[in-house]
């Protein structure tokens, strides 16, 4: 990583146990961390070596650094493969990006997708936005 241990400004992570992690390693005290609420059981959780990191748990340990929590949990979430747009967009909402702009981001997307993989992503990104 290009960011030393401790010193980001902003964690973005897909699930609560990589949230952990970046909390407690790479995120400096006051720094936020916005991640997606679902859990994807690594290995050592599912063979019973590792308790499932719990919301509560996130919580605590963001109380603690201290850091901001952005919580992102979407029910109608079109495709799980858009968690990170969902993340993204919050990230954007709240200008935690410095000179990153909407625009910034469906400038990426259009380069990256097209046809209805495009229009989906951007509509669902544009909604989350208003």
């Amino acid at each position: 990583p290009l960011v030393s241990e401790h010193c980001a400004h902003l964690v973005a992570a897909l699930e609560r146990h990589e949230a952990l992690r970046g909390l407690e390693s790479m995120l400096r005290s006051g720094g936020t961390l916005a991640f997606y609420d679902t859990v994807l059981q690594p290995l050592t959780v599912r063979l019973g070596e590792e308790p499932e990191v719990s919301l509560a748990r996130l919580e605590e340990a963001a109380a603690r650094l201290p850091a901001t929590l952005v919580r992102v949990a979407d029910p109608a979430l079109p495709n799980p493969k858009m968690q990170n747009l969902a993340v993204l967009a919050a990230i954007i909402k709240r200008r935690l990006l410095p000179g990153v702009s909407a625009e910034h981001v469906e400038a990426a997307l259009t380069d990256l997708l097209d046809g209805p993989k495009l229009d989906a992503n951007l509509q669902y990104f544009r909604g989350k936005l208003a």
